[in-house]
């Protein structure tokens, strides 16, 4: 289909994403005197636009949809039929998904600033750097000065800094490249010689190594390295977000869940809502930092669609119950979460293998190692929290997103962790070009000439679907949405007429 393209009341303007059983195009609608709102248009793939199981699934999603008001959860507008196809209007929100947002951060060349007094010094870490096959590019910095320097010449996605140059400064300059970066992974302090001349005790869980405090400047934001400096960066850069921006993003899901699973209808009882398919693709982040939940689909269906005999939700991303085809509660989606926390944090989907049935039998049977053996400096707190949610018994999981949101909050509390969205507004800024982010939005379609007409929806329930006015003639350009106005208001004249007959 070629772009733009009428489809009803709306110009469909470019597609956004394709799945298995349906696509979605970013859309305009317009109104009277040239008034227009974007919108994304989901709808059934035409070859599946005969089935019913399929246009029920999408008529099920927009009934539930119609009572989810959350800050966090994609809105639904519309629903309906045109041209044959089942169609879902919903809000847009100019952004990626998560999914991409990880692709994009993984294609990115790492930047790695070495800051330390001593020239030799930083010469070994950046040849050790190298040896340990890290594609990196490294900048160095000799004094406080030079770092500020090397730090506004581009990103920054791990400061390795001396305790000698932090001390110069310690927390005014360390926290000037945090505040600078957004896409900082990590900053490691190298310890004083002293520090690591001592032996490192055998038996001390990698956690431990010198990266066992924590609270707001450690762990999440900075680790204190006595032992395997170039380990620490491995393990550091083995992530794709740092970890105060994927907390964020966490904590949104489990807000937007929540409301899911706590919305009732018109009536007040509850909708015992699942989402089924909490997964990065699922999970959008905007151009300014906003991140929603989108696609309830499958939220009340059983767990293959009916007739055809397709498991339904994102494999890897299943729970074991899920998995197995045996019925779920809310819980499915709190594990779920768990995959989503340990994919964020460490850069991988823990359960992720070569084909479908081994990453099945590694959700049901397998048990990820914890955090901190894969990176460093993770807080006991947001170790519980992951081994909760990924509890196989379902009675040692979270028994709901309400227990799991308050525990999630207390953390983040405790670590200090900044929430606010221009955070990852400045990771979006580092991970796509000017031209990538304008694209994202609405401005690189600006209104045809045949775009504006008067749609009028309902009015005297003479019509159930959009009215479309053709007046004609074209009136003058000066003064253009008077005339519209007016014929609007002569079709609501006579609509009224009508019902008084």
């Amino acid at each position: 289909m070629k772009l733009p393209a009428r489809f009803g009341p709306y110009t469909l303007l470019r597609r956004i994403a394709v799945g298995g059983t349906a696509e979605i195009y970013l859309a305009r609608k317009h109104g009277v005197d040239g008034f227009a709102r974007h919108l994304a248009i989901k709808r059934i793939l035409p070859q599946l636009a005969e089935k019913p199981e399929f246009i029920q699934l999408l008529l099920d999603e927009a009934r539930l949809a119609a009572h989810l008001h959350h800050g966090h959860i994609i809105e639904i507008h519309e629903v309906g039929i045109l041209e044959d196809q089942a169609y879902i209007a919903m809000e847009y929100l100019p952004g990626v998904d998560l999914g991409r947002l990880l692709k994009a951060a993984q294609r990115r060349t790492r930047r790695v600033l070495i800051a330390h007094e001593d020239q030799a010094a930083r010469a070994s870490i950046r040849l050790k750097l190298e040896a340990a096959g890290l594609k990196v590019e490294c900048l160095c910095a000799a004094d406080p000065v030079e770092v500020e320097v090397r730090s506004m010449e581009g990103a920054v996605d791990l400061l390795i800094i001396s305790d000698g140059l932090a001390g110069q400064g310690r927390a005014g300059l360390i926290q000037s490249v945090q505040a600078t970066h957004p896409e900082l992974l990590r900053t490691l302090i190298i310890a004083p010689e002293e520090a690591r001349a001592r032996p490192e005790p055998a038996k001390r869980a990698p956690a431990q190594r010198g990266f066992d405090q924590e609270g707001r400047g450690h762990g999440i934001y900075t680790l204190w390295v006595e032992h395997d400096l170039i380990d620490a960066a491995r393990r550091s850069l083995a992530a794709r977000l740092p970890m105060e921006i994927a907390l964020q993003i966490l904590r949104a899901v489990a807000d937007g869940l929540h409301g899911a699973h706590s919305a009732t209808d018109f009536e007040g009882r509850p909708l015992k809502i699942i989402h089924r398919d909490i997964n990065p693709s699922n999970v959008l982040v905007s151009v300014n930092g906003v991140v929603k939940l989108v696609d309830f689909g499958i939220s009340r269906a059983g767990n293959e669609i009916p007739g055809s005999g397709m498991l339904i939700g994102t494999h890897h991303a299943m729970s074991p119950e899920q998995a197995e085809g045996r019925d779920v509660d809310a819980r499915t989606d709190l594990f779920a979460f768990g995959i989503l926390l340990d994919t964020l944090i460490t850069g991988r989907n823990p359960f992720l293998r070569d084909n479908l049935f081994a990453t099945l039998h590694a959700i049901r049977e397998e048990t990820p190692p914890p955090l901190s053996e894969r990176i460093p400096g993770v807080p006991a707190g947001l170790e519980r929290i992951h081994q909760q949610a990924l509890a196989k018994p379902l009675q040692r999981r979270y028994q709901s997103t309400g227990e799991l949101l308050a525990e999630l909050e207390g953390f983040l509390r405790q670590e200090g962790i900044n929430l606010s969205p221009q955070r990852t507004r400045g990771l979006m800024s580092v991970l796509y070009t000017p031209e990538e982010l304008a694209r994202l939005g609405v401005s690189s379609f600006p209104l045809g000439e045949d775009e504006v007409e008067v749609n009028l929806q309902g009015i005297g329930g003479l019509a159930e679907g959009p009215l479309e006015v053709d007046l004609g003639w074209s009136p003058p350009r000066r003064g253009r949405g008077l005339w519209l106005l007016a014929g609007g208001l002569l079709l609501l004249g006579i609509s009224v007429g009508l019902w008084a007959l």
